[in-house]
C-alpha cells in the first residue's frame, strides 16, 4: 500500500475534517443545481453522524423524502472516498423533513384519540423506522393507549392500541427492541 493509499483511509483526527469534505460536496451539489446562494445550516453532529439542513433551494422542493435520502446517501460515499470513513448523514431541504415528522406527530395524537374512542386497535402502513420512531415518541405521554411496530423490513408498522387491550401474539420483545436500534 502506498503512503497517499494509508493516508486516505485513516481515521480523522475530529469530525471538522469530515465536515469540511460534507461542505465542498454540497457546495458543489448547490453550484450544479444553480443554487449558490442557499445555505447549509449544521443541525447536529457526532464523531460519525451528521445532521445538515440546505436552505432555500428551490430547485428541490418538490424532492420526496426518498429523494433526500439518496442525496445524503451519495454524501456519505464521497465522505468515505475521500476520507476512509462511513458516516451517517441525514439530511433535510428547506426543513422539509422536519415539518413532515411533525406533522405526522400531530396526526399520531389524532389516530390515539380515534383509538381511545373506538375501543380498537389501529395499524398504520409501513413507514421508515425515523417516522416510527416519531410516532413512539409523540404516544409515549399519551395516556390509555401504547404503541409497538410489527412487521419486518419495509413492511414494518406501528400499531397502536387501547392499554387495554391484550398483548398481541406477535409482539415480541425483539419487535419493541429494533425499533429503539431504529431499524
Amino acid at each position: 500500500m502506498t503512503a497517499s493509499a494509508s493516508s486516505s483511509k485513516r481515521e480523522p483526527k475530529d469530525p471538522r475534517e469530515i465536515r469540511a469534505v460534507l461542505e465542498e460536496y454540497f457546495r458543489g451539489l448547490l453550484s450544479v443545481l444553480g443554487e449558490p446562494r442557499a445555505q447549509i445550516e449544521w443541525l447536529g453532529e457526532g464523531r460519525r453522524s451528521f445532521k445538515l439542513n440546505l436552505q432555500g433551494v428551490e430547485a428541490l422542493r418538490q424532492a420526496d423524502l426518498k429523494a433526500i435520502d439518496a442525496l445524503a446517501y451519495l454524501a456519505e460515499i464521497a465522505v468515505l472516498r475521500k476520507t476512509g470513513v462511513a458516516v451517517r448523514i441525514t439530511l433535510d431541504v428547506n426543513r422539509q423533513r422536519e415539518r413532515h415528522l411533525q406533522e405526522l406527530r400531530q396526526m399520531a395524537r389524532r389516530w390515539a384519540e380515534e383509538v381511545l374512542l373506538e375501543g380498537r386497535p389501529m395499524e398504520l402502513e409501513p413507514m421508515e423506522a425515523q417516522e416510527r420512531k416519531a410516532i413512539h415518541e409523540a404516544l409515549s405521554s399519551v395516556e390509555g393507549v401504547r404503541t409497538y411496530s410489527r412487521g419486518r423490513g419495509k413492511n414494518r408498522r406501528v400499531v397502536i392500541e387501547p392499554v387495554s387491550a391484550e398483548v398481541r401474539p406477535d409482539e415480541g420483545e425483539d419487535d419493541k427492541e429494533q425499533d429503539r436500534q431504529g431499524e
